[in-house]
C-alpha cells in the first residue's frame, strides 16, 4: 500500500496546482479565483467657472492674453482721427504725408490758389495699469512749406513738435450687448514751432515806410521768424458699440482747452506776445468692418471740430477718413490711411493796397503709414 499512497498524494498534489474554475457563489452568482479587480472610475472634470460679468472677451491677442478690444464677438480697430474707448496696453506710430490747398488768396491785384506740402512722425505708449485705467504719453514732429515763390511768401514754411500726457478710466464694460464706455483725459499738453512767412515784413514796410534799408536788412531775419507754441489740457467721453461680429461703431465726444502763444516781430519794439485761448468741442465716429477669417479689415472715419479764429494751427472743421490694415495677428495692427481735411484756417494775403485780407478756409489730403503693437 505504500507505493498506492505515495501515488494518490502526487495526483492530489497536482490537481491542487490547478487553476480554479468558476464558483459558485451563497447567491448563486458565478465567481472566478484569483477574483476580478474592476478599475475605478476616472474624477469628473473640474467644474468651468461662468464668466465674471465685466471680464475680457476669450478672444486673445499673440500672446495667449484676452484681447480688450473685442466685444460680442467682434475685435475693434483702433481709430487714427478720435479716442479709443478701450484700455490697452499698445505702441502705435505713425508715419504721414500732407497736401494742402488754399483757395482764392489775394496778392496785390491777383486771385492765387496756393499749394504746400508737408511730413509727419507721431507715436503713443498706453499702458493699461488693469482692465479699468491706464496712462499714455504721446509725441510728435511736423514740417511743412510752400511748393512755389508765392506758396513760400505768404504760407510760407513752418515746423512742430509736441507730447502730450494722458489717462484713461473705463467707465463701464456690457459684455451682453456689447458696450464699453470710457473717459480719456489729456492731463497736459504742449507743442512748440516756429513759421517762417513774408507776411510780417511786408507788413512792416507798409506800417512803416520811414524805416532805413539797413533798417529792414538788420530785421529781416526776426521779422520772418514767428513763434508759434501752444499748451492745454482736454477730457473725452468714448463708446464703443458691438452690432455683429462683423461690424463695430465707435465714437468719441472731445472739449480741449488751448492757449496758443505767437510772437511777432516789431521794429523798434521788439516781440510782441500774442495770447488766445480757446475752448474747441469736436465729436467724431468710426465704423469698422472685420469680415471673418480675413487678414484685412477696414474702417471708416468722420470728425468735426471747432476752430480758435486767432489760432493757425486748429483742426479742420470736417474730416473724412478711410483705412485697411492687415490684422491677421490679434496682436499687430498694419495699415494705409487716407483722409480728406476740409475747413482749414485761412490765411492772410495782402491786397492791392497792402491791407491783411483773408484767404478761403483751406483743404488737405493726407496719408499715413500705421503700425500698432498690442499687448
Amino acid at each position: 500500500m505504500g507505493p498506492m499512497r505515495y501515488r494518490m498524494q502526487v495526483v492530489v498534489a497536482l490537481i491542487a496546482a490547478l487553476p480554479a474554475g468558476p464558483a459558485i457563489a451563497q447567491n448563486g452568482a458565478q465567481q472566478t479565483w484569483p477574483p476580478l479587480v474592476v478599475p475605478a472610475p476616472p474624477p469628473p472634470p473640474p467644474p468651468v467657472a461662468a464668466p465674471t460679468p465685466g471680464a475680457p472677451s476669450e478672444t486673445v491677442n499673440g500672446h495667449g492674453h484676452p484681447s480688450r478690444r473685442t466685444l460680442r464677438g467682434h475685435e475693434f480697430l483702433s481709430p487714427t482721427t478720435i479716442d479709443s474707448p478701450f484700455i490697452q496696453t499698445v505702441f502705435d506710430t505713425r508715419t504721414g504725408a500732407r497736401a494742402e490747398t488754399v483757395d482764392d488768396v489775394p496778392i496785390g491785384n491777383r486771385i492765387n490758389d496756393l499749394h504746400a506740402l508737408g511730413v509727419r512722425e507721431s507715436f503713443t505708449f498706453d499702458v493699461a495699469v488693469n482692465d479699468v485705467w491706464g496712462v499714455g504719453v504721446s509725441g510728435f514732429g511736423q514740417f511743412g512749406t510752400g511748393t512755389s515763390p508765392r506758396a513760400l511768401a505768404l504760407i510760407g514754411a513752418s515746423y512742430a513738435y509736441g507730447a502730450v500726457l494722458d489717462g484713461m478710466l473705463r467707465v463701464f464694460r456690457i459684455e451682453e450687448s456689447g458696450t464699453q464706455a470710457s473717459l480719456r483725459a489729456q492731463l497736459f499738453g504742449a507743442q512748440g514751432g516756429q513759421r517762417l512767412t513774408l507776411v510780417p515784413f511786408l507788413r512792416s514796410v507798409r506800417n512803416m515806410p520811414a524805416q532805413t534799408v539797413a533798417a529792414l536788412i538788420t530785421n529781416f531775419g526776426e521779422l520772418i521768424e514767428v513763434p508759434a507754441s501752444w499748451y492745454g489740457g482736454a477730457a473725452s467721453f468714448n463708446v464703443a458699440q458691438a452690432i455683429t461680429p462683423l461690424i463695430g461703431i465707435q465714437a468719441s465726444f472731445r472739449l480741449d482747452l488751448r492757449r496758443f502763444h505767437q510772437a511777432p516781430f516789431v521794429p523798434g519794439v521788439g516781440r510782441v506776445d500774442v495770447d488766445s485761448t480757446g475752448w474747441l468741442p469736436s465729436v467724431g465716429v468710426a465704423v469698422d468692418i472685420r469680415p471673418p477669417d480675413s487678414p484685412v479689415a477696414f474702417i471708416a472715419e468722420y470728425r468735426t471740430a471747432a476752430q480758435d479764429s486767432n489760432d493757425p494751427t486748429s483742426r479742420a472743421h470736417h474730416l473724412v477718413g478711410v483705412g485697411v490694415y492687415y490684422v491677421a495677428q490679434h496682436d499687430l495692427e498694419l495699415g494705409l490711411n487716407g483722409a480728406g481735411e476740409f475747413g482749414l484756417p485761412p490765411i492772410t494775403g495782402i491786397d492791392a493796397d497792402g491791407n491783411p485780407v483773408d484767404s478761403k478756409r483751406g483743404k488737405a489730403l493726407t496719408g499715413q503709414f500705421v503700425l500698432r503693437y498690442f499687448w
